[in-house]
């Protein structure tokens, strides 16, 4: 791997090439290395699990992974069906 690459680049990247404003983006980390992506983007999302200094920097703390907080936190935030989403 290249070594100046990271997630906050390969998102900024992504975000660039389909033509995403940096403040519609939505970050998702639990990690340390997740923190350069969480404050590039313009939402962003610590995981229950997260370390302190990930959930200090988030808008919002979705449930742990074991509690299915990626689903919990993208259901709330896009307004989807839940019962669709869990059931499926």
């Amino acid at each position: 791997m290249h070594p100046g690459a990271n997630k906050a680049r390969t998102l900024q990247r992504l975000a660039y090439q389909l033509g995403v404003p940096r403040e519609r983006v939505l970050a998702i980390g639990d990690g340390n290395n997740d923190i350069p992506m969480m404050r590039w983007a313009g939402y962003a999302v610590a995981m229950g699990n997260a370390k302190p200094a990930v959930k200090e920097l988030a808008h919002r703390i979705a449930p742990s992974i074991e509690q299915n907080g990626l689903a919990v936190a993208l259901v709330d935030i896009f307004k989807l069906d839940a019962k669709e989403v869990f059931d499926s």
